[in-house]
């Protein structure tokens, strides 16, 4: 006991005397396309994890005649089965047919296992249509042809695509003129059509289903959005009435999409067709069902909020209002949600201030939306400064949310973040920024989160080239790198770290399947540390070196597998500490192994 005590105690001297001697600093971004780039070329990067593996997918238009325009777009992909540590030498188009110039966009990625599926919006010579393709091992490779998904006669127009998916099911819903003759203008009548997979998006039903449930073609619907859990699937949208105000309506199906309710649901409790509420999102946790909008039924748009806590079937008879409090009354729109456990978060984007300016603000509430905050906060800490923010997303797990957001505070867009630790009841003094290149010197945009474990992924659209990228960056975490070294019995040891590396907080390191009972050391080292240097029959991953730590597993002394231990390393409430990166890696003693040593992988730790 006392010697884990003097560990814990040594690692915090070391994190701060490397502190002192290097600047703090993120994780460098990654590129993920890897050809040469050219104006408009890579765009609306989506993101998708399962475990340790992440996968990116965007639109692409590399192929086309001009590679600047939309019409001529492809989809390309990269991946990562390393935490993000790692990525795909060549990046991969995964649409089946040829190369041409038509429009393939919108791209929609879910992962399960080693499954990768993605739906997009295609016109080709078969006409206008919705498209899946799918992937068995990780992206790999992917399926020989192009699976349709949605089942109208012939070509017709469509809008906005959204997927949901619940393990193997794959949900998409989408906006569909095929009943409007031709042309189709804004604010024309349309349809909102569904299909599902249940094998990943191999196959589909047969036949895809309306879910406005008014006579076809006789409103306007849009900004459809799905939600799913198992084989529960909830779906809202806006449906525009005949005066061109809109309501929000919500469908549900309990049998993974095979049937529907018979009439939707109108979720905003003012009078019907009174006020333009718009723009709806919805989440869904175990039984519980939210969305929030946008209304302008007292003048201004702001955010209101229903939700159900019985799968869909009852709604709360009063829809709340959540950007309260705060200075001036301007306007708000683009909410989005996280939900952990029975904590809801919801961010949007409001221009108070009296000027066209917009800042990122956040409601919460811990009791399943029971009740919320009197006073929204306000988390694009450039106010009351008139820098203007756009497009935020927020991810929750634990106790622990993230919010990403467009920044130009720095007179270019740049990508800035910002976390809580408590549920949101405090946040960083200070927003990070995230893209690497020199503050405000390139448009960084179209951001996307993701969260698994306790690390963050982020990627976005970067100019820093002068060129449209698509850039990824850890904010921080702790990701392996490397392999170990086998010893007894063929047993190759494993180091992992658990738990949020933030200031003030307890990070662990955990070593299993190694002889019972091994000493060793702990190698500990800082910035730019990491390396791969020949060692033992294996390789060195740190270099330099800033401290050697011994160690003592426990289990029964001298039996393969049992050795184990977790190393507890105190963060230091040092503000410098903020974007630090530390690398770990243990070598333990072992009869049977090269050179009587064991090496496990390599843990990097990056601190927030």
């Amino acid at each position: 006991m006392m010697r884990r005590k003097m560990m814990a105690v040594g690692l915090v001297l070391v994190a701060a005397a490397l502190a002192s001697q290097a600047q703090a600093q993120r994780r460098p971004d990654v590129r993920l396309n890897t050809e040469s780039a050219y104006e408009d070329r890579f765009i609306w990067p989506q993101i998708a994890v399962s475990g340790s593996k992440v996968f990116v997918a965007w639109n692409d238009l590399r192929n086309g005649p001009s590679g600047r325009f939309a019409g001529d777009s492809d989809l390309y992909f990269n991946r990562s089965v390393d935490g993000g540590s790692t990525w795909m030498a060549e990046d991969l188009r995964i649409i089946a047919s040829s190369p041409n110039p038509t429009a393939r966009s919108w791209p929609q990625i879910s992962a399960s296992d080693d499954r990768v599926t993605v739906v997009w919006r295609d016109v080709r010579s078969a006409g206008k249509g919705i498209y899946a393709n799918l992937s068995t091992d990780d992206g790999t490779t992917w399926q020989a042809s192009d699976i349709r998904v949605d089942r109208r006669p012939g070509s017709s127009d469509f809008g906005t695509l959204e997927t949901a998916s619940s393990g193997d099911a794959v949900y998409a819903l989408w906006k569909d003129w095929r009943h409007v003759p031709h042309p189709i203008f804004i604010g024309d009548p349309n349809d909102l059509y569904f299909n599902r997979s249940l094998d990943g998006g191999l196959t589909w039903m047969p036949t895809d289903i309306r879910l406005n449930t008014n006579p076809q073609a006789t409103h306007e619907v849009s900004f459809p959005k799905i939600a799913a859990i198992g084989n529960t699937v909830f779906a809202v949208w806006e449906q525009r009435q005949p005066n061109q105000k809109a309501d929000i309506a919500f469908n549900r199906s309990l049998d993974g999409g095979s049937t529907w309710l018979t009439s939707s649901i109108r979720l905003d409790r003012d009078q019907p067709g009174s006020a333009y509420s718009q723009q709806p999102e919805i989440i869904a946790v175990g039984n519980s069902v939210y969305v929030a909008w946008v209304d302008n039924r007292n003048g201004p748009n702001q955010i209101y909020f229903n939700r159900s806590l019985d799968g869909g079937s009852t709604w709360d008879p009063g829809d709340r209002r959540l950007d309260t409090g705060g200075q001036g009354v301007g306007t708000s729109f683009r909410p989005e949600f996280a939900v952990s456990g029975d904590a809801v978060y919801v961010t949007w984007i409001n221009g108070r201030f009296g000027s066209s300016m917009n800042a990122v603000r956040l409601n919460r509430s811990l009791d399943r939306g029971a009740t919320w905050l009197s006073e929204a906060k306000i988390l694009s800490d450039s106010f009351p400064d008139p820098f203007d923010a756009a497009l935020p997303l927020v991810e929750a797990s634990g106790k622990a949310v993230y919010v990403v957001w467009e920044d130009m505070r720095n007179g270019r867009t740049d990508i800035y973040f910002n976390r809580s630790l408590d549920r949101g009841s405090t946040w960083l003094d200070s927003a990070i920024r995230l893209d690497g290149d020199a503050a405000g010197s390139a448009f960084s945009t179209n951001p996307n989160i993701s969260v698994a474990d306790d690390s963050v992924y982020l990627t976005w659209t970067d100019e820093r080239d002068g060129f449209k990228d698509i850039y990824f960056t850890i904010p921080f975490g702790a990701l392996p790198y490397g392999e170990g070294t086998p010893g007894s019995n063929g047993n190759t040891p494993s180091l992992h770290g658990t738990d949020a590396l933030t200031l003030g907080s307890t990070f662990t390191l955990s070593i299993e399947n190694a002889i019972g009972g091994a000493a060793g050391l702990l190698a500990v080292g800082g910035p730019g540390s990491k390396a791969d240097i020949p060692l033992a029959g294996g390789s060195l991953l740190i270099d330099p070196i800033g401290l050697l730590v011994p160690i003592l597993l426990g289990g029964s002394a001298g039996i393969p597998g049992e050795g184990a231990v977790n190393i507890k390393v105190p963060i230091p409430p040092f503000s410098e500490l903020i974007g630090f990166n530390l690398n770990f890696q243990a070598a333990l003693l072992d009869p049977a192994a090269t050179a009587g040593m064991t090496l496990t992988n390599a843990v990097e730790a990056w601190i927030l």
